[in-house]
């Protein structure tokens, strides 16, 4: 089930991060996200548990995608998915934009999957050496 995020969810929000990421945000940048009129964190829980996480931006006719998250346990199953399509739908016709790893292969194809295009580089921006890939979806 995708919810929204309560106060309490930011702790393991955080843990996954912590589990997930190389350069994860600190647990500050999360409470800071919650209290943030334009964002808005949505968790997957499964079993009583959170398993994934996604923070966006709704800016209106535009929204980023600004850290999505499964626990390693659960990847590879469909989660980051359901996540991804419960933000599509639940936007309508805006521009979707979003930044990724340049080595994050499974995440490239997700979001191409989902019909993103690849349209520009941010260098060294993961740290040296570590690139992302800037891209955006148009719906409606």
């Amino acid at each position: 089930m995708i919810k929204p995020a309560v106060y309490d969810d930011l702790k393991k929000i955080y843990a996954i991060e912590m589990e997930v990421y190389d350069t994860p945000w600190s647990y500050e940048s999360f409470v800071k996200e919650f209290y943030n009129p334009c964002s808005q964190i949505y968790v997957y829980e499964y079993n009583k548990s959170i398993i994934g996480f996604v923070v966006i931006w709704d800016l209106g006719n535009e929204v980023e995608i600004a850290n999505i998250a499964v626990s390693k346990s659960y990847q590879g199953q469909g989660v980051g998915g359901k996540l991804l399509e419960f933000v599509l739908d639940s936007k309508g016709d805006a521009v979707f934009y979003l930044e990724v790893e340049e080595g994050n292969k499974a995440a490239r194809r997700l979001y191409t999957k989902f019909g993103f295009i690849e349209y520009g580089k941010r260098l060294n921006y993961y740290g040296l050496g570590k690139h992302a890939i800037l891209m955006k979806l148009k719906k409606g």
